[in-house]
């Protein structure tokens, strides 16, 4: 269901957190799940948005997912994978 927002952006990563928490996401696995399940659920346009906060939210999460981990450019060429894949 289609909703209108003001600030995709926030809404994305307040999404995203509430997931991460209630599901007790931990493991690139589970990452990489969340990622699909959001960019399966939303239209292209709003992939780069989603992306975007995905990003945002794993520089803060502690090792080996942030930005200083090899983990967080592992689950972005995921992205890349999975968006030409798309494109198919």
């Amino acid at each position: 269901m289609a909703k209108e927002s003001i600030n995709p952006f926030q809404d994305y990563k307040n999404s995203m957190n509430q997931m991460i928490d209630e599901r007790d996401i931990e493991t690139e696995d589970d990452l990489k799940q969340l990622l699909r399940c959001f960019l399966d659920i939303n239209p292209p346009p709003h992939h780069n948005l989603i992306v975007r906060a995905f990003v945002d939210i794993c520089s803060h999460l502690p090792p080996p997912h942030d930005r200083r981990g090899k983990s967080l450019g592992r689950l972005l060429r995921l992205y890349v994978t999975l968006d030409n894949n798309d494109d198919v």
